[in-house]
């Protein structure tokens, strides 16, 4: 599930109740990913795999 791996959460814990949670939550696992080297190229810009993750499900909005 896309939403589960943006959040790194088990699905059947997510809460969306918390948009500050969220907000904080995808901003640890995008400095992660840069930490950790997760990166991927799109379109000519460096992104950390959270951020990829994001970007596809704003596509899927």
């Amino acid at each position: 599930m896309l939403i589960a791996s943006l959040l790194g959460m088990d699905p059947d814990r997510l809460r969306f109740d918390d948009p500050a949670a969220l907000r904080s939550g995808i901003a640890a696992r995008r400095a992660s990913d840069f930490a950790a080297g997760r990166i991927t190229h799109l379109d000519g810009w460096v992104v950390a795999l959270t951020e990829a993750r994001a970007f596809a499900l704003a596509a899927l909005i």
